[in-house]
C-alpha cells in the first residue's frame, strides 16, 4: 500500500486501502491504517463510501467517536457510488450499526437501541454479522428498562442468536449480558 501511494496510482491505492485496512486494525495495526487513509486527500476519501466507512471504524477503534460520527455520515452521503442496490443497503446497514456501538459508547443508550432496532425491522436477509450486532445492541433496552426478571426469556432469546455467529467478539457480549442478568 505505501508503494502504491507514493506512486501516481490513486486507484490502486484505494483498492489497497479497501482490501487491508480493517484486517490491518484486526491486528493491532491502526495506526497504520489510519496513516494510508490520512496520505488521500480528503475530499477524495470523502467520495469512496467504504473508505469513508474504513475510517470511521479507525477512529472509533482509536476512541475519537465524534470524528467516527462525522465520517460516518460522510459515508452514507456517498453510499450512492454504490450501483448495486442490494449493495448500497447493505452497507449503509453496517454504517448505521456501527454508528449505534458509538451512540452506545457515548452514553446514548436511547439512541443507540433504536438505531439498532430500525436497522433489525428494515433488513429481511441481513449477513450474519449486521443481524447479530443489531441483535446484541437491542437486547441492551431490555437490561437498561431495569424489568431484566420480567423480559428475561426474550433477553435470552436475543442473545443466543449472537452465539450462532461464530464470533469470539458478539460471544463476550453475550455472556457479559448473561452475568448482568445474574447478578440482578
Amino acid at each position: 500500500v505505501q508503494h502504491a501511494l507514493q506512486a501516481p496510482e490513486i486507484d490502486s491505492s484505494i483498492r489497497l486501502i479497501e482490501e487491508h485496512t480493517h484486517s490491518l486494525a484486526l491486528r493491532g495495526q491502526v495506526h497504520t491504517a489510519m496513516n494510508w487513509l490520512q496520505a488521500l486527500p480528503n475530499e477524495l476519501v470523502r467520495t469512496h463510501p467504504r473508505l469513508c466507512f474504513s475510517h470511521a471504524l479507525l477512529l472509533m477503534f482509536s476512541a475519537r467517536l465524534t470524528e467516527a460520527l462525522m465520517r460516518l455520515r460522510d459515508a452514507e452521503q456517498s453510499a450512492f457510488h454504490i450501483t448495486e442496490a442490494r449493495e448500497a443497503q447493505v452497507f449503509l446497514n453496517q454504517v448505521a450499526i456501527v454508528q449505534a456501538y458509538i451512540l452506545f459508547f457515548k452514553g446514548d443508550l436511547a439512541s443507540s437501541m433504536a438505531l439498532a432496532e430500525q436497522v433489525l425491522e428494515r433488513l429481511a436477509e441481513p449477513p450474519v454479522q449486521v443481524r447479530e450486532a443489531a441483535n446484541a445492541l437491542a437486547a441492551h433496552r431490555l437490561l437498561v428498562s431495569g424489568d431484566v426478571r420480567q423480559s428475561g426469556e426474550q433477553l435470552v432469546a436475543r442473545l443466543a442468536s449472537p452465539l450462532s455467529a461464530g464470533s469470539d467478539v458478539f460471544a463476550m457480549e453475550v455472556f457479559v449480558h448473561l452475568a448482568s442478568i445474574l447478578l440482578q
